[in-house]
C-alpha cells in the first residue's frame, strides 16, 4: 500500500510545475508506512501552493465510499512565513501527526456528555520519584519514563488539534480569510463610528489624536484634513478570538495560558490594510476621499478650509530646511534671514555662511527627508555638493492641475523642483533675498 500510494503522490509531483531535487526522505517513508497500519489510505498530493495530507478509511455506503479522518494543508518552501524547505514542512507535518496519532484515533472518547449528576473525572499527573543517584543512567530512564506518562497524560485530556498547534504549526499553508474582509461602504462606516468614539469626550479624543495633530492648525486643505485624520485611524477589520492558548514542549508538558488572546488577519491602518497573512486574494479599495466624506469631517470635527499650500512655498520650506541642516546646532548663532540682506550676491552670502561653518567646525548632518503638508515630500541631502527634491503625489496633483511633466515611477510621486550644488545657493538668494534692503536694519551682519 505505501509503495502504491506514494508512488501515485510521487508521480503527480513530478508531473507539476516544481522539480524535486532528491528522492524523499527516509523519515517521511517510514512516517507514511505508520499512518498506514491505522488507515486504508494515506494520500499526500502537491497543489499548486501546498501539499496536502489526507488519511482516510473506506467505507461501504450509498452516498460516499471514504471516511476522511484528517485532511490538512502543508505549506511549500516559499508559500508561508517558515523559511525551512517543502521536504522538511512535509516530514515535520507528518512527524506531529505521527507523534499525537493516540489522540486522533481516540478523540472520539473525549465527546462524552455528562449527566446531570454525574461530575467531570478530575486526573492528576502523578510522575516517578527522581533517581537518588546518577548511576548506571537512572536519570536518563527517569526522563524517559516522565515523558512517556506526560504524553499519555497529554492525550487523555486535549483533543489532537489542539497538541499539534494546528492551524498555527510552522509547516501550517495560512487560510485566506480575504473574503471576511468588510465592503467599501461598510469599512467607511467603521471609520466615522471610530471618529464618533473619540469625539465623546475629551479624553477619549486625547486617545484618538494625542498631539492635538487635526484640529491644532484650525483650517486646513480637504486634503490634509483627510491625512490627517486618516493616519489617526487603526481598526481591526478581520480577527478572531482565542479563548485558550495551549502549548507543549519537547518533553510533552503541557502549557496552558487561560486566557483570551486576539488575532488580528487584517487591519485598516490609515487607507492601507495590513496583514499578516500570506495568503490572500486582491484586497479591496479603501479610499474615502470625496466631497460627501470631507464635509462630513469638517462638521465633525470643526475644522474649516484653507488653500492648498503653493509650489514655491514648499519650495522654501525646503530650503530652510537644507540651510538649517547646514548650519545644524549652530543655528541660532547664524541669523541667516537677515545675514542675506547684506549681500549682493549669492556667491558672496555662500562664501560667508560656509566660511561660519568652518571656522565653528560644524559637519553638516546629512540633510533629511520625509512627507510634508498637501502630499508633498521634501528630500534634502547635504551629501556631495548637495541636493534638494521637493515632490507632490502623482494623482493628487493631476486633480489640482498642476505640472507633471517628471514623473518619479517608483514612488508614484511628480518631481516639482530638484536643485543641486551651487543651483540650491542661488535659489535661496533669489527666494529670500528681499528686493528693498533698509541700510539701518542691514549695514551689519548679525553674526555671533
Amino acid at each position: 500500500m505505501l509503495h502504491a500510494v506514494f508512488g501515485l503522490w510521487l508521480k503527480e509531483f513530478m508531473m507539476s510545475c516544481c522539480t524535486i531535487d532528491k528522492k524523499p526522505s527516509s523519515s517521511t517513508s517510514s512516517y507514511i508506512s505508520i499512518l498506514e497500519k491505522s488507515f486504508d489510505e494515506v494520500v499526500i498530493k502537491q497543489e499548486l501552493l501546498f501539499n496536502t495530507i489526507t488519511l482516510q478509511n473506506k467505507v461501504q455506503k450509498k452516498n460516499y465510499d471514504y471516511e476522511v479522518w484528517l485532511h490538512v494543508k502543508v505549506a511549500l518552501g516559499d508559500t508561508n512565513s517558515c523559511s525551512k524547505n517543502t521536504e522538511e514542512k512535509l516530514e515535520g507535518a507528518l512527524a506531529l501527526i505521527v507523534d499525537f496519532l493516540d489522540a486522533l484515533l481516540n478523540g472520539q472518547k473525549k465527546n462524552k456528555v455528562l449527566s446531570l449528576f454525574e461530575e467531570e473525572e478530575s486526573i492528576e499527573l502523578i510522575l516517578p520519584e527522581s533517581p537518588a543517584n546518577a548511576e548506571d543512567g537512572k536519570w536518563s530512564a527517569h526522563y524517559k519514563a516522565c515523558d512517556k506518562l506526560r504524553k499519555e497524560f497529554a492525550i487523555k485530556n486535549h483533543n489532537f488539534f489542539d497538541l499539534i498547534g494546528y492551524p498555527g504549526c510552522w509547516w501550517t499553508f495560512p487560510e485566506d480569510y480575504s473574503a471576511l474582509l468588510p465592503s467599501h461602504n461598510e469599512t467607511l462606516s467603521l471609520v466615522k463610528a471610530r471618529i464618533e468614539d473619540a469625539l465623546l469626550s475629551e479624553e477619549s479624543y486625547a486617545k484618538f489624536d494625542e498631539y492635538n495633530y487635526i484640529r491644532r492648525e484650525g483650517k486646513l486643505s480637504d486634503i490634509e484634513l483627510y491625512s490627517r485624520v486618516m493616519s489617526q485611524i487603526d481598526i481591526p477589520l478581520v480577527s478572531f478570538d482565542k479563548i485558550l492558548n495551549m502549548t507543549i514542549d519537547n518533553s510533552y508538558t503541557v502549557h496552558v495560558n487561560d486566557w483570551t488572546s486576539r488575532k488580528e488577519i487584517f487591519s485598516l491602518r490609515g487607507e492601507n490594510v495590513t496583514t499578516g497573512s500570506w495568503n490572500h486574494r486582491e484586497i479591496p479599495d479603501y479610499k474615502f476621499f470625496n466631497s460627501d466624506f470631507i464635509t462630513w469631517l469638517r462638521n465633525k470635527l470643526d475644522v474649516k478650509v484653507a488653500e492648498v499650500v503653493s509650489d514655491t512655498s514648499m519650495l522654501e520650506e525646503a530650503l530652510e530646511k537644507y540651510v538649517d541642516s547646514f548650519l545644524w546646532y549652530e543655528s541660532k548663532n547664524y541669523d541667516w534671514k537677515i545675514n542675506i540682506q547684506s549681500f549682493d550676491d549669492w556667491r558672496e552670502f555662500k562664501k560667508d555662511i560656509v566660511s561660519f561653518v568652518h571656522n565653528k567646525g560644524i559637519r553638516p548632518n546629512g540633510g533629511s527627508s520625509g512627507g510634508a503638508i498637501d502630499k508633498f515630500c521634501l528630500d534634502v541631502s547635504l551629501d556631495s555638493k548637495g541636493k534638494v527634491v521637493v515632490y507632490q503625489d502623482s494623482e493628487y496633483r493631476k486633480s489640482l492641475g498642476r505640472d507633471c511633466s517628471k514623473h518619479y515611477a517608483s514612488a508614484d510621486r511628480e518631481i516639482v523642483f530638484e536643485l543641486k550644488a551651487d543651483e540650491i545657493w542661488k535659489k535661496i538668494f533669489e527666494l529670500f533675498k528681499n528686493e528693498e534692503t533698509n541700510l539701518f536694519n542691514f549695514s551689519k551682519k548679525l553674526v555671533a
